[in-house]
């Protein structure tokens, strides 16, 4: 074999070998710009948003503004002299309800008595009275002991009345049997807003009846 011919051939190459990556040279570019216009996307939606608080804000800024004056304008065109007109009206309203709640109708315990009372007794020396609580006293004539039991029975079993107590038994000239009664009265009874309440329910009693009749 010719010498020359071997120094001639040789396995390393002259100059350097041509990428074969071409195609990986353009995805990285094509990525960059992939990114770059992310970057652009993100930062112009970020802009967008930041416009539109700063103009959402100062909608709302003005929009209160005008509520302000709004309630400034209307402020003065209150009449101030109907509202303490009204003010005053319901401080006296409020004194008469309470007066009413307060007020007691004395006239029930006359009318409770006649109701428990038997025919054969007589009631003498009435007296009534207290403030928060009540009581009443009063005298009677009874024809014997067996009239006063019946008495003592009837007004001891009323619901209205508590701690009754029958004391000062004797017999009076005739025979007759003289007694004397004290009692506490429960204020539902003659409280006039208990007697209001009453009276309203016994009206609706009433539609309801009326009502069920057709």
């Amino acid at each position: 074999m010719d010498p020359n011919a071997l120094q001639r051939s040789s396995f390393i190459p002259k100059r350097p070998l041509a990428s074969h990556g071409r195609g990986g040279g353009f995805s990285r570019r094509n990525s960059a710009n992939i990114f770059f216009i992310l970057s652009i996307t993100v930062a112009l939606v970020v802009l967008l948003g930041t416009g539109v608080l700063f103009f959402y804000e100062r909608h709302l800024s003005l929009r209160i503004d005008e509520l302000k004056m709004e309630f400034a304008e209307a402020e003065k065109n209150i009449d101030r002299d109907f509202f303490d007109t009204v003010g005053a009206f319901d401080v006296r309203l409020q004194r008469v309800i309470e007066i009413l709640t307060n007020h007691v109708a004395a006239s029930e315990v006359f009318a409770l008595l006649e109701a428990n009372t038997l025919r054969s007794v007589y009631l003498t020396e009435f007296q009534f009275g207290g403030t928060g609580s009540y009581s009443m006293t009063f005298s009677g004539i009874a024809p014997n002991f067996e009239s006063l039991a019946l008495q003592a029975d009837e007004l001891r079993a009323n619901a209205y009345l508590t701690e009754t107590d029958f004391g000062e038994i004797s017999l009076d000239e005739s025979g007759n049997v003289v007694f004397g009664v004290s009692a506490s009265v429960d204020p539902s009874l003659i409280r006039y807003a208990s007697l209001f309440a009453e009276a309203e329910d016994l009206d609706v009693a009433e539609d309801e009846e009326v009502e069920n009749s057709f």
